[in-house]
C-alpha cells in the first residue's frame, strides 16, 4: 500500500475524515498498520486532507 494511492485510501478514511478500524476494513493487523501509517504519511505530504467536511472560518464566531 502506497501514500500515493488516493483512490485506496480513501476507502479506509471515514466521511469524518478518520480512519477506520480494522472491524470495519477487515484487515489484518499488520495490513491495518500499514494502511494507518500510509494514511498519515499522505496527509503530512498534502494529499489527503485531515478533515473532509471543512467549513473554514465561517463556522468560528467572533465577539466583536
Amino acid at each position: 500500500m502506497d501514500y500515493k494511492n488516493i483512490d485506496l485510501l480513501q476507502q479506509f478514511i471515514s466521511e469524518q475524515g478518520k480512519i477506520l478500524p480494522r472491524r470495519v476494513t477487515g484487515l489484518s493487523t499488520k495490513e491495518q498498520r500499514v494502511m494507518k501509517k500510509a494514511v498519515k504519511q499522505a496527509r503530512i505530504m498534502g494529499l489527503i486532507y485531515f478533515s473532509l467536511n471543512f467549513r473554514g472560518n465561517s463556522s468560528i464566531k467572533k465577539n466583536i
